[in-house]
C-alpha cells in the first residue's frame, strides 16, 4: 500500500460543518434500483443500474469511488 505524506500547508481546513440527515434523505442515499441484468460492458466497465453500478461503491478492493451524494 502506498503511503502519502500530507503537510500542514496542504491540509489547512478553514471551516467544518456537520448536519443530520432527515428520513427522506436517508432513503434517497440508501436505496438504488437495479434495472440492468448486464453487470459489466464488453470493455469490462461497470454498467449503470447493475449490481456493479459505481453508485453502490467500489467492487474491487483496490478501486476508489468518489460520488456526489447530494
Amino acid at each position: 500500500m502506498e503511503t502519502i505524506n500530507y503537510y500542514p500547508s496542504d491540509t489547512t481546513i478553514g471551516s467544518l460543518l456537520f448536519n443530520n440527515y432527515i428520513s427522506e434523505e436517508i432513503r434517497c442515499l440508501t436505496v438504488k434500483e437495479l434495472t440492468s441484468s448486464q453487470a459489466i460492458d464488453r470493455l469490462g466497465a461497470p454498467v449503470s443500474d447493475s449490481p456493479y453500478d459505481l453508485a453502490l461503491g467500489p467492487f474491487d478492493k483496490k478501486m476508489l469511488v468518489f460520488e456526489n451524494l447530494l
